[in-house]
Parts: C-alpha cells; sequence; structure tokens
C-alpha cells in the first residue's frame, strides 16, 4: 500500500463545484471518483483515504489543486486522465507519507483572481485599502460563514496590477473561508469605484460592525486556486499531460474569441 498526492487541474464552467454531491449535478470530485473506480485505483474505501486541500465554488478553477489517496496499484497519471474529460487532468504527482492530509498539511495556498479593469477605478484607492486586509483580521463580514465558524484568517499576501485590460490579484494565506477572496475583490472594486470610503471599508474588519447590506461577490469565473504550499514535497511533472493542457487551452481561446466577435456582432445590429 502506498500514499500519493497528485497536482489536478480543471476549468470550473461546466461543473457545480469541486466537491461531490448525492445530487445529478456533475463536479470535478465526481469526475476523480469515476476514474478512480474505471482504473481500479480504488482497492477498499476504508484504507483509500482520500482527500483534497480545498473544495472551490461551483465555476472556480485551478491548476494547482492537490488530492491524495493510499491503494495497492501503481498510479499512472496517463491511465486516469483517460477516463477524465478534457478539462479535467491529473498532472503532477508525488509519494506522500501515509499520514500526508492535503488539506492541513498545506503550508499556505496561492489564489489568483482576474477582473476586467474598468476605467472608472481609482487603482490607488484601492491599494490603500487592500493594505489594510494584510495579517490576521476577522474576515466574517467579507466571507459566506455561519456564526459557528471561526473567521480569523491570516492574509499574508495580498497584491495587484493592471496588465492591459485586466486586473491581476494574487491571494496568499494558509486557508481562506467561502468565498472570501470573491468578497474581497467586490469590496475592493467598491472603494475604486468610489461607492465605498475607506473609513466604511475598514469597518468591515469588525466583527461586531455589521454592514446594511451584504457584500455579493465577484463572478466565480475569474479565481483560479493556483497553487498549494507543501514542505518537503517533491511533485513529478507529467510534461506530455502538461502539453495536452496547453493545447486544450489554446482551443478554448480561440473559440471564446469567436463568441466575441459573435457577440460584438449581435451588439452592434441590436443599434
Amino acid at each position: 500500500m502506498a500514499r500519493y498526492a497528485l497536482r489536478v487541474f480543471y476549468i470550473g464552467t461546466n461543473y457545480y463545484g469541486f466537491q461531490r454531491q448525492t445530487t445529478k449535478f456533475k463536479t470535478i470530485e465526481g469526475c476523480l471518483f469515476n476514474a478512480f473506480q474505471e482504473s481500479e485505483l480504488i482497492d477498499d474505501s476504508r484504507t483509500f483515504r482520500y482527500g483534497a486541500a480545498g473544495r472551490t465554488d461551483r465555476g472556480v478553477h485551478a491548476l494547482g489543486q492537490v488530492i491524495a489517496f493510499s491503494t495497492s496499484r501503481k498510479t499512472i497519471l496517463g491511465q486516469l486522465n483517460a477516463y477524465l474529460p478534457e478539462d479535467i487532468r491529473c498532472w503532477a504527482i508525488a509519494h506522500v507519507p501515509e499520514e500526508f492530509n492535503p488539506r492541513f498539511d498545506a503550508l499556505s495556498k496561492h489564489y489568483k483572481y482576474f477582473l476586467p479593469y474598468e476605467e472608472t477605478l481609482n487603482i490607488e484607492k484601492m491599494r490603500n485599502a487592500a493594505d489594510y486586509l494584510i495579517g490576521i483580521h476577522n474576515f466574517k463580514n467579507l466571507s459566506k460563514v455561519n456564526h459557528h465558524v471561526n473567521a480569523i484568517r491570516e492574509i499574508t499576501l495580498l497584491k495587484f496590477k493592471k496588465i492591459n485590460e485586466v486586473l491581476h490579484f494574487e491571494f496568499i494565506g494558509k486557508s481562506f473561508l467561502w468565498q472570501q477572496i470573491r468578497k474581497i475583490v467586490s469590496v475592493l472594486t467598491l472603494v475604486g469605484k468610489s461607492l465605498m470610503t475607506l473609513s466604511e471599508f475598514k469597518k468591515l474588519l469588525d466583527p461586531s460592525s455589521v454592514p446594511k447590506k451584504g457584500i455579493p461577490p465577484a463572478p466565480a469565473g475569474g479565481l483560479l486556486l493556483y497553487n498549494v504550499h507543501y514542505s518537503e514535497l517533491n511533485f513529478t511533472n507529467d510534461y506530455k499531460i502538461i502539453n495536452e493542457i496547453t493545447s486544450h487551452l489554446k482551443d478554448e481561446v480561440s473559440r471564446l474569441s469567436c463568441l466575441k466577435k459573435v457577440f460584438n456582432e449581435i451588439c452592434k445590429g441590436i443599434y
């Protein structure tokens, strides 16, 4: 019996989130378990000891999601991917200790968010607000959690820059709350548009202060789980699979480029 960790890429657009569900909705984890069963990696559900670094929401993407499991079978990434759709790929593997837990052993998680730039955004105001989020805070007002959940989290890195017509955000922390990153992006946008003052923004970090109306999360499609960092864990990349991922993404970019042109023609036709 050996224990493995895998890095997993997926495009979340066509899935109802990461976590397996008992409903008819298709999820990333549901597809992974189907591949485990079809490739006969599961010897026994009690000894399989599956775990994942985190659960991304519906529509969220990943390059570096990490899963782990134990099996007596030889794990070959290509064999596992044969039972997965093109927009889900296991692309790196590592032998790990039997006690390895991909969630609790993670040193930090690295997310990226991509937001279309608008001329009305004041980048300097957004940066001033973002500086207050670095460190340990109670993020109850900037996440979707109930009162039973400890909302204290530490953000060790939060930065963003404008590249062409897109704002590129980066977040690093030990862990993040449900919708925390998307709500932070949303509220920074409000500050950048002068729809929220810095004083009002700072009050959101006070758990005793309840905002007059909830903060809607930024769209899920802009969020990417970029990497999960571990101590002394060496993954072996499968470059054939990496090339398959790159080829698939290039096809998607081409398809979306054509779709953009169709939408532009529709807009011109309406007027």
